[in-house]
């Protein structure tokens, strides 16, 4: 049963508690070089927050205007994929974003494997989510509804809670109930879909072959990293909102921060030592098999 909040989850009256999520030190950021074979000790990557701060600074800018004809448009993006974008980064570098959220990994003692599950969100942002969302043939797609477009989705990097605050809320029916209202600020990667990608549905898996040895350090310190390109239209902005019941008084607003990516690897390494227990290639070759004649 839903509630009807009397104070609204802006929480404009007043400040709340806020909690920090771990952050990366602050440097200059730098391209990534995905040909190394070790990263350094406690490797954090290139900053998301830092990314997304300098792209939104030009938002207007990425769109086609009115009195602009389409070759100018097409001029205009491939002059800015060689332009600085922060630091010594460009629009056209390869950049690498470590995971400050929970991914889940198992392991396979008999068969040596370790499996990594990555989660994945639906976009909630309408021109992003038109913008990276993929065309595939005729079933042909990761699912078994009839729609050959595959949704955009987004990896969650980093999510801090930023406010929380106590206020009263009520039903229908004027039962009251003390709420919990809770504010994310959540910065992701909004990933150019394939049907690689989304053949497990909502996860990313990676199966993995290590020693039991191996397994065990990974488990202790391994992280993911994950490396690819920035991806026009760059930026986009949405929000999550989850209202409060008498049952489960809590009510969440998440304001989601996207960076627009081709994913083309992810990595699975030790923050501990640097050590690299494996790069997965991703393809976006968009080519299928034809199916036979009969």
């Amino acid at each position: 049963m839903s509630l009807l909040c009397l104070v609204p989850l802006s929480f404009a009256a007043g400040k709340g508690k806020g909690k920090s999520a771990k952050k990366a030190t602050a440097t200059e950021e730098v391209p990534f070089n995905s040909d190394i074979e070790k990263l350094p000790a406690k490797f954090f990557g290139n900053n998301l927050i830092t990314v997304f701060t300098a792209l939104a600074k030009n938002d207007g800018k990425y769109g086609k205007n009115e009195f602009e004809t389409n070759e100018a448009f097409q001029e205009r993006l491939r002059k800015l994929d060689t332009a600085t974008l922060t630091g010594k980064l460009k629009y056209n570098s390869t950049v690498a974003f470590p995971l400050f959220t929970s991914f889940e990994s198992s392991y396979d003692a008999d068969n040596e494997t370790m499996t990594i599950s990555i989660p994945m969100t639906l976009i909630q942002d309408s021109d992003l989510h038109e913008a990276i969302s993929y065309e595939l043939p005729p079933g042909k797609g990761a699912y078994s509804y009839s729609s050959e477009t595959v949704d955009g989705h987004a990896i969650e990097v980093f999510s801090t809670l930023s406010q929380t605050k106590k206020f009263t809320g009520s039903n229908a029916f004027g039962v009251k109930v003390k709420i919990t209202g809770k504010i994310y600020d959540t910065f992701a990667v909004a990933v150019k879909n394939d049907n690689n990608l989304m053949k497990y549905g909502g996860k990313i898996k990676l199966s993995i072959s290590m020693s039991p040895e191996e397994a065990r350090d990974a488990k202790a310190s391994g992280n993911i990293l994950l490396v690819g390109e920035l991806l026009h239209p760059y930026v986009g902005k949405g929000t999550y909102h989850s209202t409060a019941t008498i049952d489960s008084p809590i009510e969440t607003l998440d304001r989601i921060r996207y960076v627009a990516m081709k994913l083309t690897d992810i990595w699975y390494y030790s923050i501990k030592n640097g050590e690299i227990f494996n790069k997965e290639e991703i393809k976006y070759d968009g080519e299928y098999e034809s199916e036979p004649e009969e």
